[in-house]
């Protein structure tokens, strides 16, 4: 996933700044790759991080099918 303009809500990929847990309870440290959702204002670890940005992808292409 890119990052996109500024009025994307979509997660993207950043190194992340601080220490902090994903939400399967893996720790995250300063410099990790981590999937970052501004809509859920939290971040994932690389394995969680990979399955959130294909259900996004997903939603989006659901979202394309639809209209």
């Amino acid at each position: 996933m890119k990052r996109g303009n500024n009025n994307s809500r979509g997660p993207f990929w950043i190194r992340a700044k601080y220490h902090g847990r994903c939400r399967c309870g893996r720790q995250i440290r300063p410099g990790d790759r981590v999937l970052y959702s501004p809509v859920r204002r939290c971040v994932f670890c690389l394995d969680c991080g990979q399955t959130e940005a294909l259900r996004a992808s997903e939603d989006v292409l659901s979202g394309l099918i639809r209209h």
